[in-house]
């Protein structure tokens, strides 16, 4: 069963076999928390900025990570949403700018898990 995700979890770039060490500035202004944390929706990372990317320089060809581009489907749930919007789960896998090959990829750094949490909206 997979976990929703809040603004208490970090979104790094990189796989998660191989972070680039970037930290993606997600902000959710969504009503339905987790304990106390907004949940995260697409639009909670997408378009977002991407600090302190360290993946290998040219002559490799990489550049570092500098937004997020895209939250794949795959990656939102089916049936909760919030707002309209389904919610994001820790299945997220994205794309960062610059797009170049291979494009850079988004992974998640799961925060401790609470005690068992309650969903609340306002």
């Amino acid at each position: 069963m997979s976990r929703v995700l809040s603004d208490a979890d970090a979104v790094l770039c990189g796989t998660v076999l191989a972070k680039h060490g970037g930290t993606v500035a997600v902000v959710s202004q969504a009503k339905l928390t987790i304990s106390h944390h907004p949940v995260l929706l697409a639009s909670s990372i997408t378009g977002k900025t991407v600090a302190g990317c360290s993946i290998a320089p040219p002559p490799m060809g990489n550049t570092p990570c500098a937004s997020v581009v895209s939250v794949l489907p795959t990656c939102l749930a089916q049936k909760l949403t919030t707002g309209g919007q389904p919610v994001v789960l820790d299945t997220l896998v994205g794309t960062t700018t610059p797009t170049n090959v291979p494009p850079g990829t988004l992974a998640i750094a799961l925060t401790p898990p609470p005690p068992p949490a309650k969903l609340t909206s306002l």
